[in-house]
């Protein structure tokens, strides 16, 4: 069944064949490049994918034989790929490849596509939704609309929470919220960057609620001591509590306690293992070097810098994929990235690589034809980015001193500055010069011995780098010149100069001052693409509480639509709404406080959610301060 053979092919990368939308018989249709490609999906993995054909009725005869031979086992080989990786491929009758999976790294992995294996999956998922839709008793599991009352929760069943996902409307944290047709009560989910649910919320009964909720959610979720595991009836969940120890939020079921843990700790999960129905659950994670999904080095040079704090780059690459860069302070490349399909994915990688990009134990080398690479890690072993390749023996570089190859005992080889050479003639014993050299060093201990206490205190020292000057045939002496180097000042932090954006009574429309202050907002987001902007809406006390944090959305959605319009990506952006809670004037009778606490607080954030800027509040009198 292995077949190790290997020929031309015009497969495209995994990413360009999923889809959330195949037809009722599983394959999706696509054209790129000018060529018509399909794949079969199902349970929302990429199961076969196509090359690409001249028209759309040559390829509808190789889906129409792809149906026809698909689901006969011995139809099917595995193939190892010149990578190392491995394929499961389809064939006609002809012996004619008709379609393959993705490459994965082993050959039991891509054994996990076969007919059988695929049968045994269903059942598997099948079981756990009838888990999931109350047919073995669960408490809180039901269809929405269908929950029992007696039931002390009020979950949906996965599937109902997977259907919502649109990476559109997903937040910076991972985040969408949503008021369901059937039920009419709201609700948000936390999906991981492959679209799986990693966490559901109960139904509330209005937004206001909801969006309490989901701030508590993203208050706790960070914290080790709030998650647990609940088992019931063979299946595992993981749930979220707040600091008084209610449940706020709930996994989906898993077979398996590590199961559940991982979808928070991004632990690899073995082919085998299943989610839900519910859950898009997404090819299995291998470690594997996907060097097919990184450019040549070549490419990612010489691009502006977009972002000035952490000198990273963004631009799209002759395939129509989106990339990222870092550089040295040199401007060589220090970690480059692979490509990506949307910037909300690119985006989200970049974000881990800035939180781990100066932590030495995230990285380990690859040595491949003489040649080394720096890999950087996320905390489950997966691949976010690496170095350009160097050749072992190679002098050291600025940009290998800024980034240094991390041995076992973790240590760097220290290469001791080349001395300037000696200009020799016809009779000259160039060792006389040995006393004088030795003599360097001496020198160097006097004169930090004998530094004023002054000098020795200074908390940025200058660099000093020392050449000695050529010796000539009747000096006796050697001279040592001292050259001293000003500190590379650090970019500075992006001056936001903005102000809280306010309201009229009642008002959700953007008034021209606010207009102006967004305007500027829509510039420094633009300037540092790897920044997300942040809007808090408030409301004075007149109103219920509940129209109250209706017009705090409203105000904080017409402010974010200033944004989008100014060219700011939707996913860019977050927005909190908390009606009347927060006043930072008093509420008097007349406006005279009360205007202060109608408004929009703007906040600036980097990638890791470092917050970079805030903007101004008003002058509010001595007398109106408070609540």
């Amino acid at each position: 069944m292995n077949e190790s053979m290997h020929r031309h092919d015009d497969y495209l990368k995994c990413s360009a064949y999923a889809s959330n939308n195949p037809d009722g018989s599983g394959f999706h249709r696509f054209e790129e490049g000018g060529k018509f490609y399909f794949s079969f999906i199902e349970h929302a993995r990429v199961i076969l994918r196509s090359e690409g054909y001249s028209s759309e009725s040559s390829r509808e005869n190789g889906i129409a034989s792809v149906q026809k031979n698909m689901g006969s086992e011995d139809q099917y080989v595995t193939k190892q790929l010149p990578d190392g990786r491995w394929v499961l491929s389809l064939k006609a009758g002809n012996n004619q490849e008709i379609a393959r999976s993705c490459p994965f790294g082993t050959e039991d992995e891509v054994k996990a596509f076969l007919p059988s294996a695929r049968a045994k999956y269903t059942d598997e998922m099948h079981r756990l939704a009838s888990v999931e839709a109350g047919t073995v008793a669960q408490k809180g599991l039901a269809f929405a609309g269908n929950a029992s009352d007696g039931d002390d929760d009020d979950y949906m069943i996965c599937r109902e929470y997977e259907e919502k996902y649109n990476l559109a409307h997903v937040d910076a944290d991972g985040f969408i919220s949503f008021q369901h047709e059937n039920t009419g009560k709201y609700y948000f989910a936390w999906y991981g960057k492959d679209g799986r649910v990693k966490l559901r919320s109960e139904g509330y009964p209005n937004a206001g609620a909801r969006d309490n909720g989901l701030a508590s959610v993203k208050k706790n979720k960070d914290l080790d001591e709030r998650w647990s595991t609940d088992s019931k009836h063979g299946v595992h969940f993981l749930i979220l509590k707040a600091g008084n120890h209610q449940e706020i939020g709930r996994s989906c079921p898993f077979k398996s306690e590590d199961e559940a843990w991982g979808i928070i700790r991004n632990a690899p999960v073995a082919a085998a293992a299943v989610a839900t129905a519910a859950a898009a659950v997404s090819a299995p994670v291998v470690n594997k070097e996907k060097d097919d999904d990184y450019l040549h080095c070549d490419a990612y040079k010489g691009h502006d810098v977009s972002d000035k704090v952490n000198n990273i780059a963004y631009f799209k690459g002759k395939d129509g994929q989106l990339y990222f860069v870092v550089y040295n302070r040199d401007g060589s490349v220090k970690l480059r990235s692979e490509g990506f399909d949307t910037v909300e994915r690119r985006d989200s990688e970049l974000k881990e690589v800035i939180r781990l990009l100066n932590d030495d134990s995230m990285y380990h080398t690859i040595e491949k034809a003489g040649y080394r690479m720096r890999v950087l890690k996320d905390k489950s072993g997966r691949e976010i980015g690496r170095s350009c390749p160097e050749k072992i023996g190679a002098a050291v570089t600025a940009a290998a001193a800024a980034a240094p190859v991390v041995t076992t005992a973790r240590e760097e080889k220290v290469v001791p500055p080349p001395v300037a050479p000696v200009a020799t003639g016809g009779g000259f014993n160039w060792w006389w010069l040995l006393p004088l050299l030795l003599l360097i060093p001496l020198f160097f201990m006097w004169r930090s011995c004998s530094a004023p206490k002054a000098d020795m205190s200074v908390t940025t020292p200058a660099v000093e780098t020392t050449t000695t000057a050529p010796v000539a045939t009747d000096t006796i002496s050697a001279k040592t010149e001292i050259t001293k180097t000003e500190p590379v000042t650090a970019a500075k932090t992006p001056d936001c100069d903005l102000n809280w954006i306010l309201f009229d009574f009642d008002k959700y429309d953007i008034r021209s001052d606010a207009n102006a202050e967004l305007q500027q907002m829509a510039k420094i987001l633009k300037e540092n693409p790897s920044y997300v902007g942040v809007l808090k809406a408030h409301t004075d006390s007149r109103g219920s509480d509940e129209y109250n944090q209706a017009l705090s959305q409203n105000r904080a959605r017409e402010a974010k639509k200033v944004l989008v319009a100014a060219g700011i990506e939707e996913g860019r952006l977050q927005t909190t709404a908390s009606s009347e809670a927060d006043p930072i004037a008093t509420n008097t009778d007349d406006d005279s406080g009360r205007r202060f606490n109608r408004r929009v607080e703007l906040y600036v954030r980097d990638a890791s959610g470092k917050e970079i800027c805030k903007s101004i509040p008003p002058q509010v009198p001595d007398n109106l301060k408070g609540r």
